[in-house]
This record gives C-alpha cells, sequence and structure tokens, in this order.
C-alpha cells in the first residue's frame, strides 16, 4: 500500500509505504520498491483517491489531509511501466462531494495513467503516443464521472434519499 494515512500495528504481511514515507523519498525510491516487492508476478492495481490529500481530491469519502499530491501519484503510477499488471480498478471518487469537479479529474487522469503504464509494454506503443491522447481522455472521463453523478443524486433525490 503507498500513501495510506492510517496506521495499523499488524500489516498482515502487506508492504505499506504510508504516506510521510513517500513524502520523504523520491518517486524513483517508490517505484524501485514496488518493483522490488513485485518482481514478475502478475498485479492487480488499485487506486484509492482518498490517498491523495483533499487539495487535490476533495470529493471523496474518507479525505484525510497529508496525502499524496496528484504530481507524486502520477509520478509513481508512469514508473510503473513493465509491471505484469492483469487487472486494475480506480475507487471512492464522489464528485457530489466537489464542487470544482477537481476530484473527477484527477481521478480519470489516474485511470489513464493506469491503463498507459498497463499497456505500453505489451502494444509497443510509446508513452508519447500515449500522452497525445490521455489529456483528451482525461476530460471526457472528468466529464463522464461529473454527468453520470448528477444523474444518479437527482435520482437519489426523486427517491427521498
Amino acid at each position: 500500500q503507498i500513501g495510506i494515512r492510517t496506521h495499523n500495528e499488524n500489516t498482515h504481511g502487506i508492504t505499506i509505504l504510508d504516506a510521510p514515507w513517500v513524502h520523504e523519498n523520491s518517486a524513483r525510491t517508490i517505484i524501485d520498491r514496488v518493483v522490488a516487492t513485485v518482481g514478475n508476478k502478475a498485479a492487480y492495481l488499485t487506486f484509492d483517491v482518498d490517498c491523495l490529500d483533499p487539495a487535490f481530491a476533495p470529493g471523496t469519502g474518507t479525505p484525510v489531509c497529508g496525502g499524496l499530491t496528484s504530481w507524486q501519484a502520477l509520478a509513481i503510477l508512469r514508473g510503473l511501466a513493465g509491471i505484469d499488471v492483469v487487472g486494475m480498478d480506480v475507487v471512492e471518487v464522489s464528485p457530489p462531494y466537489d464542487v470544482s469537479e477537481i476530484t473527477a479529474l484527477a481521478g480519470a487522469t489516474i485511470a489513464l495513467q493506469m491503463l498507459k503504464s498497463a499497456a505500453a509494454d505489451r502494444r509497443g506503443v510509446t508513452a508519447m503516443e500515449y500522452g497525445l491522447i490521455a489529456g483528451v481522455l482525461a476530460v471526457g472521463l472528468a466529464t463522464a464521472f461529473t454527468a453520470l453523478s448528477g444523474r444518479l443524486t437527482t435520482a437519489f433525490n426523486a427517491l427521498n434519499f
């Protein structure tokens, strides 16, 4: 786990790089630790958007100050190209809690970077080629997150939730 801000004495055998450790170390150091831990085994990559500081993602169920910056998260994800990612997800994006829509944009950009890192080596596509389309897709996904959220809020309100 990278960027967690809560503490548990028992790690249950999970490698934990908490937020203070991430802030004190470079993205390269973090990437090297992940690569050494995962090796050439298959990996499932999940990104909980509430690991980001609320300044970068206020629209989440559990905002806690002291989280990662969006730059740190993206730099780490970029460095994971080459890991055998067999599945991935982005969770905890909640646009109704974010009137500025930056959480949806962060979630969409992170999802695209995850796809880019996982697919680049498999397709022989360069990072630059993916980068050219990433901006357009990120805005599209952020718009979709926000639009869906608005429809769900309207539906819940109509049902008196």
